[in-house]
């Protein structure tokens, strides 16, 4: 044999022995996962939840431990089904009722509550709500949006449209701005503007209420008043005289902020454009500044009293052991956490709904309504960890009956991630639902869902996992199963594949070599995460007051502004986006925690008064079995205003002037007031009734529209004068604050039936209970003026409202979006 033969052969004896070595080494990691596969006892494991302390003798959530990896993936490779658990959404009390309308089918499902008794005859939705009602908090939205009016005085007759309209970009953003330390402070707007007879302009718009540093206007007459003293004291150096400006509008959430915007754009027939200069020309343009850019700034909240979770099957399961199978989770991950919850199955052979309208989906799932504060005042800490739990017992309690399933992570198999619902739009509900991308990014991330590629996330964490699935996999391969063998071969092959071929990859968390800037602030950013993960969990200072809470958030807010305005490079930038939201998530869970433990105490002290708190809701509800939601929701918003009103002019010293800004404000809030009443609105016509002052301004304005009628005068507006000295109409302006407070408004969908049943207390007591109310949160001790706490309690809150709740409402129909996400 010469030499290059003898090389030839050691090196091939190399191979044989180094494999015959690999081989031994799988398959004494093969034994040892069987060995962990052997069952052990349950143990208690922390609950995950925060706020209220648990009450003794209640039980921490007892689960099996985590089931063997290679038996998992034993049990993947045999053909189980994937256990699908899904958070669709979070609401409000206020739309608790519609919720249960969608998941019950208006009623034509039965529902399951969380002791086993299946509701769905007349009057159980109303039992439903009213036991959940202790535990609503019922917050309001945050007002993101505001739609507005300027008037610019002038002859501008002789400027082209473009000129015109750099006149009120200029203009209005003179006044709505503002230089600080950290740079320019500045709202977001876009605006038409229209010609008016004698060369004026009037301005029409929709802005940002939150400004770039933090700071938030509130949409009533103070936030009118600001801007007003701003046109009054006439320092600023405008290239219009701006007058008369007006809030005609508010709203919550990216939707709204689209729907004004687009109906704008309707309005001055493209003829709108944005702060700074650009042309908003159509629908899609407008769609795209609010959703792209507008939505970051907005810090949007919105109550979080229920949540929406749906539990899916494969098609062809069968419905009933599915059913059983979702009872004993929902059991367990909520009710021995004593939460209130309901669910219902939805089977395509059984639902009522249309496939063409969302329903009879070709698989068979359940949805479930949870409040999420439990009977201790508990809420629970949702994320990746409790998500993954929650799979891991449906698994659980699926196998125990009869259906093959498994808790799996995608990167097992290195599939590709989720989309979420703001990354994609509904095209088609028929059958498995299609979508969109909203983004090009967006779209290419839907598409390798859907079509299945191999995708890996690169993080550290990330790379230990697939290592770990990399060898579990390859032991199994060993497997005496043929099928389990040439499965567990395929998965070793695609995940080392990808790492060295790329193919189908989409590396996540990549992050290039940065600028300076970049790196300085990414730092400071992940080390505010850190230290608020490790607040916490108890391990460093624990932040449990709002003003520790207003400190740590401003600091949040000022480190965000800083990094946003000094990273400029598009891909920098994006980096930077995904991080800020991370960290505007985790403050807002710890808003969450510290607002419910105020809450909590300050009903404490209220009842230590002998405050009856839950006497307001129960005054609501008389009010609208009296009078119908609408009328009385709609007093209220106008009995809020006029009382606003009023203290704004108090506060400017009760000027007899009938042109002063806050006489005529206040006088036009009275009017409207009045002027409801007239229409028929029977809560206000009974206000008004009860009121001494506004009673005599109706009586006198009554006498004085008798020869207008005549004319076809009715109905329009009546000016009035603002009651002489200090008059004031507390006894009617009290539900203002009535319902930022105590009072639950439930969701009344339109076309549902009430009572008309007289309420047995008027509406006086309903004002009179919340003065009570008010008059027992003034502290004597401090000496603190009714003026003063309404000041207080109408007045912005920047630090408030600095950093938003993650997420956005999703529309009713999507609840049912691709199991594959």
């Amino acid at each position: 044999m010469d030499l290059a033969a003898f090389g030839s052969a050691a090196s091939q004896l190399r191979e044989r022995l180094r494999a015959e070595v690999e081989d031994e080494r799988r398959r004494k990691r093969l034994m040892q996962l069987q060995d962990q596969a052997a069952p052990k006892s349950s143990v208690g494991v922390s609950s995950g939840y925060s706020g209220g302390g648990r009450s003794p003798g209640t039980p921490m959530v007892q689960r099996a431990p985590s089931r063997p990896t290679a038996v998992r993936y034993a049990g993947i490779a045999k053909g189980s089904q994937s256990a699908v658990v899904k958070l669709a959404s979070y609401a409000g009390g206020a739309r608790a009722g519609a919720m249960l309308d969608y998941v019950s089918r208006e009623g034509s499902l039965r529902v399951e509550n969380e002791r086993g008794e299946k509701l769905g005859q007349a009057g159980d939705r109303a039992k439903i709500l009213e036991e959940w009602e202790p535990l609503m908090d019922n917050r309001a939205h945050s007002k993101d949006m505001a739609s507005f009016t300027l008037q610019l005085e002038g002859d501008f007759a002789g400027l082209s449209d473009l000129e015109l309209c750099e006149v009120g970009r200029s203009t209005f953003h003179g006044l709505v701005s503002s230089r600080t330390e950290d740079g320019e402070d500045r709202h977001s707007f876009a605006f038409g503007i229209e010609r008016q007879g004698g060369g004026a302009a009037v301005m029409t718009g929709l802005m940002v209420l939150r400004s770039t540093g933090g700071l938030r206007r509130t949409p009533d007459a103070k936030g009118e008043g600001m801007i007003a003293r701003a046109i009054s004291q006439n320092k600023l150096d405008l290239p219009a005289q701006p007058s008369n400006f007006r809030f005609v509008g508010y709203g919550n959430g990216v939707e709204y902020g689209t729907h004004k915007l687009r109906d704008l754009v309707e309005e001055f027939d493209g003829g709108v454009t944005t702060d700074r200069g650009r042309a908003i020309a159509d629908q899609k343009q407008a769609g795209d500044l609010v959703q792209r850019e507008w939505r970051k700034e907005l810090h949007s909240r919105a109550p979080r009293d229920v949540m929406h979770v749906i539990m899916s099957a494969k098609a062809g399961t069968d419905p009933e052991a599915f059913e059983s199978a979702v009872r004993g989770f929902m059991a367990r991950t909520f009710g021995e956490q004593r939460h209130k919850y309901v669910f219902a199955m939805h089977d395509p052979a059984t639902d009522p709904k249309g496939a063409n309208d969302g329903g009879k989906r070709p698989h068979v799932h359940a949805h479930a309504i949870i409040t999420t504060k439990n009977e201790h005042g508990e809420r629970p800490r949702n994320g990746p960890a409790t998500f993954r739990d929650w799979r891991e017992n449906l698994a659980e309690h699926a196998r125990q009956n009869g259906i093959q399933m498994e808790m799996t992570d995608r990167r097992d198999i290195a599939s590709a991630p989720a989309y979420t619902k703001n990354q994609v739009r509904p095209v088609s509900r028929k059958g498995r639902t299609e979508h969109e991308g909203t983004s090009r990014p967006a779209h290419a991330r839907y598409i390798a869902k859907r079509e299945g590629a191999r995708v890996y996330a690169s993080s550290p964490r990330s790379q230990q996992y697939r290592t770990e699935a990399v060898s579990t996999w390859g032991a199994l391969a060993l497997s005496a199963d043929s099928k389990v063998a040439q499965f567990a071969r395929a998965q070793v092959e695609q995940i080392r594949g990808i790492e060295t071929h790329g193919a189908q990859v989409i590396k996540l968390d990549e992050r290039r070599e940065g600028s300076p800037a970049f790196t300085r602030h990414m730092v400071s950013l992940m080390a505010l995460i850190s230290e608020e993960s490790s607040m916490s969990d108890g391990a460093q200072q624990d932040i449990r007051t709002k003003p520790e809470f207003e400190q740590y958030e401003k600091a949040v807010g000022a480190a965000i502004f800083k990094a946003e305005r000094e990273i400029i490079d598009p891909e920098e930038r994006k980096a930077l986006d995904e991080l800020t939201q991370s960290v505007r998530e985790v403050v807002e869970a710890k808003r969450v925690v510290v607002e419910t433990a105020a809450e909590l105490v300050e009903h404490a002290e209220l009842r230590a008064q002998g405050v009856d708190v839950d006497e307001g809701r129960r005054q609501y509800r008389d009010a609208v079995e009296k009078h119908g939601a609408d009328d009385v929701d709609a007093g209220i918003a106008l009995l809020k205003n006029m009382d606003r009103a009023q203290d704004a002019w108090i506060e400017a010293g009760e000027p007899k002037d009938p042109d002063h800004p806050t006489t005529a404000i206040f006088s036009a809030e009275l009017s409207a007031v009045i002027n409801a009443a007239r229409d028929g609105n029977t809560y206000l016509a009974e206000v008004v009734q009860e009121t001494e002052v506004l009673r005599e301004l109706d009586q006198e304005n009554e006498r004085g529209d008798e020869p207008a009628e005549s004319d076809g005068s009715e109905g329009k507006s009546v000016p009035l004068q603002a009651p002489e000295g200090n008059a004031k109409t507390s006894a009617a302006s009290q539900p203002a604050t009535t319902t930022d407070r105590h009072i639950a408004e439930p969701d009344y969908q339109s076309g549902e039936n009430h009572d008309d049943r007289e309420a047995n207390d008027n509406t006086r007591q309903l004002h009179e209970q919340q003065m009570r109310v008010d008059g027992a949160k003034q502290s004597p001790e401090k000496g603190r003026t009714e003026q003063d706490a309404r000041k207080e309690q109408t007045s912005s809150d920047p630090a408030g409202q600095q950093v938003p709740r993650q997420n956005e409402q999703q529309r009713e129909r999507d609840r049912d979006d691709d199991l594959d996400r």
